[in-house]
């Protein structure tokens, strides 16, 4: 028997419902058996159930984007603290299918504004004037171990909101912008209902576009209500977790086109956040301060001076025992501005000349995207 009857009596005792492949020839037949075991072991896939979780924020009217049902569910991802490591949260959320794009026109006249010191002055000294580390008002635009004057960090002359529905403005006017090397982050932190506790955070660092944007923004929330510790603005004994989820930005369940940023067209030292009035609980009537930061952001240590004590920070005034500012630096910020009315009675963090007002009656100025 030849080497290839063999092989052929062989298959047929393996697979002796194969008697008919006799009449094959044996080299065919043999061929076949080699690419048997590809053929057998390429059973088709079976098709599952996607399952694609809903967004964790209430879902707003005709803001919300849809689900697409073939999304596979976006991974839960933590960011840690530096010091007691709390995990922020970055909520799940859908992918969404092509929503209505309106993109932010140009501000119109301001709503409400807030005028904010610069440091320039004394930046030779390597000291500053206004920061009050117990009140959470900071004047601090100077690099660590160095003191040297940090112009991005410097907010001056201050901030501005402007409205024009459904979108809400708010433009930062800095010294000088940042280099492309440096990081550095500014945000608007709003609190929505006057009682000196920060809602929400809306992030970015320093935008090159002269174009509206989306990319790069970074909008927190604190879901506990424990920002600014047991004594909201003031510094105690008693920090909380800060903004602890992420809710825009790297996942979003929001309308994916709630908030734009771009640097201001006419002023290369600004730049300007446009967020859709739907984000906000409370419409149109919150308080709002401005912030820049240095390095790395940590949206998990507000309200900082929490964090630290006014001995561990240092302080920037000259005159002060706790001088110099070696611990806490790189960091500036605004007393905080109203928009539209607000409850009687003390708002912890306030300006001091800040005060109520009827907000003026926009035309809106909607673009459609292209």
């Amino acid at each position: 028997m030849t080497a290839s009857d063999q092989r052929l009596a062989a298959a047929q005792s393996q697979y002796p419902g194969w008697s008919g492949l006799r009449k094959i020839s044996p080299k065919i037949f043999v061929f076949g058996l080699v690419l048997l075991p590809f053929f057998t072991n390429c059973a088709p896939m079976r098709s599952r159930p996607l399952i694609v979780p809903p967004g964790t924020r209430e879902a707003l009217a005709s803001q919300i984007a849809i689900p697409d049902e073939n999304a596979q569910p976006a991974p839960t991802s933590t960011r840690s603290n530096l010091l007691a490591e709390p995990l922020i949260t970055l909520t799940p959320s859908p992918t969404p299918r092509t929503a209505f794009r309106i993109t932010p026109a140009e501000p119109l006249g301001d709503a409400s504004f807030m005028t904010d010191r610069s440091s320039a002055a004394l930046a030779e000294e390597k000291r500053t004037i206004g920061d009050y580390f117990e009140g959470n008002l900071f004047e601090r635009p100077m690099a660590k171990n160095s003191l040297r004057y940090r112009p991005h960090l410097d907010i001056y002359p201050g901030a501005e909101l402007s409205l024009d529905p459904p979108w809400i403005y708010f433009t930062i006017h800095l010294v000088n912008s940042p280099y492309s090397w440096i990081e550095s982050h500014y945000g608007i932190e709003i609190d929505q209902d006057f009682d000196g506790r920060g809602d929400l955070l809306i992030v970015s660092s320093f935008p090159e576009s002269l174009e509206w944007t989306r990319e790069n923004v970074y909008i927190y929330v604190d879901s506990n209500d424990d920002v600014g510790g047991s004594d909201p603005m003031q510094s105690d004994e008693e920090p909380g977790d800060g903004y602890d989820t992420l809710i825009f930005g790297e996942v979003t369940g929001l309308d994916p086109d709630i908030a734009w940023l771009r640097r201001h067209p006419r002023d290369e030292t600004s730049l300007q956040f446009a967020i859709k009035q739907s984000l906000l609980d409370r419409g149109w009537h919150f308080a709002w301060g401005a912030w820049a930061i240095g390095g790395e952001l940590h949206p998990d240590q507000f309200d900082f001076n929490d964090i630290y004590t006014l001995e561990e920070a240092g302080s920037p005034l000259g005159h002060s025992k706790y001088y110099p500012p070696l611990a806490f630096v790189e960091i500036d910020n605004t007393c905080r501005s109203i928009a539209g009315a607000a409850p009687s009675g003390p708002i912890p963090g306030l300006c001091p000349m800040a005060r109520p007002t009827a907000l003026p009656t926009p035309v809106p100025t909607n673009t459609p995207a292209p």
